[in-house]
């Protein structure tokens, strides 16, 4: 069951990442055409850019950590036994959900003091460009728990690819 949810979390991780490149592709195409044939372009193009550029980041983070695809030196943890590795991913899985859950805790005061604040370009609530920090910061804690509940129902010979 547990490498359903991997499965699942990485697919709908993965879509999401895609959909926001093509949109952002989309949007700096429509930039580029307006701009050069008719000699005009919009105004919010560049904050909805930005918009999804953090949504793009805080879903990549949580992936990789997922799928165990971010950069890692392992120079020293090659050096210890298996099972000391286990552990340190473990604890490091554990920080990682302590860390985040904490970020996701004060990112509420955040989103509450800039609440009713509207972006430069849009009739649209400012927090919206904060919105990623927090579901980010829950997408991190649901990867690291993904992480260890596979860590420790079974033997973990090799890392998850999806």
């Amino acid at each position: 069951m547990e490498l359903r949810l991997r499965g699942i979390y990485a697919k709908l991780l993965g879509s999401t990442i895609g959909l926001c490149a093509m949109t952002m592709a989309g949007l700096a195409v429509l930039q580029v055409v307006l701009r050069y044939i008719f000699a005009s372009s919009l105004m919010w193009v560049e904050e909805a850019s930005v918009i999804i550029m953090l949504w793009m980041t805080w879903l990549g983070g949580s992936l990789l950590w997922l799928t165990n695809g971010h950069i890692v030196v392992d120079l020293l943890t090659n050096q210890f036994s298996p099972r000391m590795q286990k552990t340190m991913a473990s604890f490091t899985d554990v920080l990682v959900i302590i860390l985040t859950g904490t970020l996701f805790v004060v990112s509420q005061e955040t989103l509450r003091t800039l609440g009713g604040l509207e972006l430069d370009s849009l009739p649209i609530d400012l927090t919206i460009k904060y919105y990623p920090v927090p579901f980010g910061a829950l997408g991190l804690v649901m990867a690291a728990i993904l992480n260890l509940w596979s860590r420790h129902s079974r033997r973990e010979e090799s890392r998850h690819d999806y």
